[in-house]
């Protein structure tokens, strides 16, 4: 638990930090207790006061969570201990090639949209980005998940390179780089996520060819039509809660053989339109109604067919006992 001395000093460094905020308020299910201390950092050219901050926390062992744009996530009734740091940064720069037809390089902030940059790319008619318009979060949330449309539609197949700050922060001056080997991108998975420490991520790179404009915004256009049709965007939830298991059919299909569709605990509910999707629809859901839903299709699913579904979603104030039914 924080001291007055410390919030004292945390809003010395950083005066926009704000204690004790929902995260309900910053988590696409709307869904979770309050941050003891909450920052959302919006300075895309200057790391330095980042720093501080994150230096700060290292010398007075203030636990620190990322959460990026709240997606893909479950954040515990109870909330989460220590500081909260969303990064708010946007800024986007092409570097023009220096042959016409070669691929162009994008650095973006980590904490820019998906979307934006998305429709970054799109205007400068560049492919490879259109199958991740409509999804989601962040940048630097995509890069730490691999972010997919499909398994063979990743974002980490983009990325060329990754600006980070290492936390625990001894060295106030240390910053990694990550290339795109360094990082062993598969299916839903990073090498950011099995480090014994924190990587936080300020700066991504990536490179796509260029195509024809209106073949690509047609392309993307029915990319988000069918997800639109096949996906309950209008709802709050945090996207597929479960992996696709390996060499089987989807995990949205199998929960549906299942039975599964509709059925609901507390304001939770599976959604009738992907079987994938837990919703939140009158916003009254808690995460103990999710992890109870989860816990009963996961068993369910098992039951029926030996498919053991493994989680999509990360799980954030939970101890290890909460979540190993559905693990």
């Amino acid at each position: 638990m924080l001291t007055e001395k410390q919030k004292e000093e945390l809003l010395k460094l950083a005066p926009s930090i704000k204690f004790d905020e929902p995260l309900s308020q910053h988590t696409y299910f709307r869904i979770g207790g309050p941050a003891e201390a909450f920052l959302a950092y919006t300075d895309s050219r200057n790391t330095q006061p980042l720093k501080n901050v994150l230096k700060f926390c290292t010398n007075e062992k203030i636990p620190l969570t990322v959460l990026g744009g709240g997606s893909n996530v479950l954040v515990s009734d109870k909330g989460l201990s220590g500081l909260v740091l969303r990064l708010d940064t946007s800024s986007m720069l092409p570097s023009a090639p220096y042959h016409s037809g070669d691929p162009v390089t994008i650095q973006v902030a980590a904490g820019c949209p998906m979307q934006r940059l998305v429709k970054f790319a799109m205007s400068l008619g560049l492919t490879g980005l259109e199958p991740f318009l409509g999804l989601p979060g962040t940048v630097g949330g995509a890069v730490y998940n691999n972010a997919h449309f499909k398994k063979d539609q990743l974002f980490g197949s983009f990325v060329t390179k990754v600006w980070s700050i290492p936390f625990p922060l001894g060295n106030i001056l240390k910053e990694s780089c990550y290339r795109q080997k360094d990082l062993e991108f598969r299916y839903d998975f990073s090498l950011l996520q099995s480090l014994p420490h924190k990587e936080v991520i300020f700066l991504v790179e990536i490179i796509l060819k260029r195509g024809n404009k209106e073949e690509i915004e047609k392309y993307a256009e029915e990319l988000l039509k069918q997800r639109k049709e096949s996906q309950p965007l209008d709802l709050p939830s945090s996207g597929c809660v479960f992996k696709n298991p390996e060499e089987c059919t989807s995990a949205g299909r199998i929960i549906e053989l299942a039975g599964l569709k509709g059925v609901r605990i507390g304001g939770a509910q599976v959604s009738t339109k992907h079987a994938n999707f837990i919703i939140n629809p009158e916003k009254k859901a808690t995460a103990s109604d999710v992890l109870s839903l989860m816990a009963k299709i996961h068993g369910t699913v098992f039951d029926l067919f030996e498919i053991l579904l493994e989680p999509e979603i990360f799980f954030l104030g939970f101890d290890e006992k909460t979540t190993r039914s559905i693990k």
